[in-house]
């Protein structure tokens, strides 16, 4: 696959998940090893009156192997989720994993493919590292902004989502970001749960108007 579609793959990708979180999406379709790392994010909702009300904070532990294992926590939320290449991403919920999307392993995105791209709005510096600023899917400068870090193997360390509706941005601020290799029993599927395949497939119906 040219790089070039491979990019407007993975950015429509995102544009198509943002109900559930586009980091997951982008970061699905990047090939792996890359460096290990734990990562911390302040996740804000900014309203167009200049108000704010933090929502929750995320950790994501992420192996140099590609899976991953992300926990949110607020004062609404509180959410597991896992992701292991080839298999998928699931949500933990009980004692019951949910089947999220699939988790696939393509050839990496390069900063020269970002830069390139007519999604691509600018470079900057976060946490020390360049982060190659992007929009998403095939609707650039919709105000949605994604900060990928080729050093981290292409991973998403910062986004904003932006409503154009509602005027609403929710920002994934990073707070910090530490090298290392997670235990494996922290990125490892819980064992013996019971995985729901049904629930995502019934949305993706109703969702196309197929009848279920």
């Amino acid at each position: 696959m040219k790089k070039s579609i491979l990019l407007l793959v993975v950015l429509a990708v995102i544009a198509g998940t943002a109900g559930y979180g586009v980091r997951t999406a982008f970061n699905s379709t990047l090939k792996k090893p890359s460096p290990a790392f734990t990562v911390v994010w302040q996740v804000t909702d900014y309203f167009p009156d200049g108000t704010s009300i933090p929502r929750y904070i995320e950790t994501r532990y992420v192996s140099g192997n590609g899976k991953w294992h992300s926990v949110k926590n607020g004062a609404d939320v509180n959410e597991e989720s896992f992701g292991e290449p080839n298999k998928g991403v699931f949500r933990k919920q009980k004692d019951k994993l949910y089947f999220v999307s699939e988790l696939p392993v393509l050839p990496p995105l390069t900063e020269e493919d970002l830069v390139n791209s007519r999604n691509y709005l600018r470079t900057e510096t976060l946490l020390g590292y360049k982060a190659i600023v992007v929009s998403s899917g095939n609707r650039p400068r919709t105000g949605s902004e994604f900060y990928v870090v080729p050093a981290l193997g292409g991973e998403i360390i910062k986004e904003v989502i932006a409503d154009n509706k509602t005027g609403l941005k929710t920002v994934h601020d990073p707070i910090s970001l530490t090298l290392g290799e997670p235990d494996a029993s922290v990125v490892a599927l819980p064992n013996g749960l019971p995985i729901d395949y049904e629930t995502i497939k019934a949305m993706r119906q109703k969702g196309s108007g197929k009848p279920q």
